[in-house]
Formats: structure tokens, C-alpha cells, sequence
């Protein structure tokens, strides 16, 4: 959408002239001025905005969407958010997911009592009771297990084999402009 807006733009925007205003401090703040007021874009940058540009050129090739299919999505999507919310029992301290796993092999680190969702809608006003007289007890008595990490390995993330590693290039576009590539 931005990569449309931009390619449609693309001649005013050449041609645009920018002016500072008289009260920007100049003196103090000079380099975002001369970052802000630069005609030519670092080569960096440049490379960025046309590989930008190659991507936006192979997507309208493709067409991965129609306009009409991703209104449609836009349109959908928070009642299907809704939907998935209204499946999940809100105010405790596991995932109704959890509690159909079994929640006696969910290791919190916490010596306190966790709340568990209440199975049914009755339960749901005496389960709010319940949690706002236990509230203060809670907050106070709640103790925090130490975690030890001696000889144990810490698992890392799922991480596929089938993503190519990010390259060198890519990370540091990454880590200058916060975006990727």
C-alpha cells in the first residue's frame, strides 16, 4: 500500500522542497537538520529503496491479493478475533488451553495458589468475588522461586531449519533503521 502510494507520488515528491522553519534550533540540533535536509540518500539507503521497489514490482506481477479479497480479510478479521476471545474464559491465572492440558505439570515458580478458569458461566460471579477478596492476601504473601541454571541447558525457540540465516547486509539495515529487508 505505502510502496503504491510512494510509486504514484514518486514525481511530486522529487521535486518537493523542504525548508526548516526559523524557529528549529539550528545550532543545537544540526545534525537532524542536515540528516532531514540531504537531496541525495546515503547508497545504503538507496540500495534499500530499490530492493523495496523490486519487491513491490514482483508483487503486483503475482498479485498475491485482489483489492476485493483484502477488504474482505479487513473486513472479517475482528469477527473472527471476537469469536476466538469469546472461546477463551478470562480471569485467571491459566489459558482454558492449558487447563484441558493439565495444569499440574505447569511449572510457575510462584508458591502462591493460582486461580483456575471456572468451567462453566454460573461459576463465573463467585469466581470474580473470590479473586477481588483474595487479592490483597495475594499480593503480599507471594514468593518467587529462585531459578538455578547449574548444569542445565536453557532451551532456545523452535527455530526452522528451512528460514535462511539473515545476511550480514541485512542485519545491519536491520539494526540502523530498525526495519529488515
Amino acid at each position: 500500500m505505502l510502496a503504491h502510494e510512494l510509486k504514484e507520488n514518486e514525481d511530486v515528491l522529487s521535486r518537493l522542497v523542504v525548508v526548516p522553519n526559523p524557529q528549529f534550533p539550528i545550532h543545537t540540533q544540526y545534525m537532524i537538520a542536515e540528516h532531514l535536509l540531504q537531496t541525495n540518500t546515503p547508497l545504503p539507503v538507496q540500495e534499500w529503496i530499490e530492493s523495496g521497489k523490486e519487491y513491490a514490482r514482483e508483487a503486483v506481477q503475482e498479485e498475491l491479493l485482489s483489492d476485493f479479497d483484502r477488504r474482505k480479510i479487513w473486513y472479517d478479521a475482528p469477527r473472527a478475533a471476537l469469536a476466538q476471545a469469546r472461546k477463551q474464559k478470562w480471569g485467571a491465572d491459566y489459558t482454558l488451553a492449558e487447563v484441558q492440558a493439565g495444569i499440574e505439570t505447569i511449572e510457575t515458580g510462584l508458591r502462591r495458589k493460582l486461580v483456575e478458569p471456572p468451567l462453566d458461566d454460573d461459576d463465573d460471579e463467585e469466581f470474580e468475588d473470590e479473586e477481588e477478596e483474595g487479592e490483597e492476601e495475594d499480593s503480599e504473601s507471594m514468593e518467587v522461586d529462585p531459578i538455578t541454571n547449574a548444569g542445565t541447558t536453557t532451551t532456545t525457540a523452535d527455530v526452522s531449519a528451512s528460514v535462511p540465516p539473515m545476511s550480514l547486509d541485512v542485519m545491519m539495515r536491520f539494526m540502523s533503521m530498525a526495519k529488515d529487508g
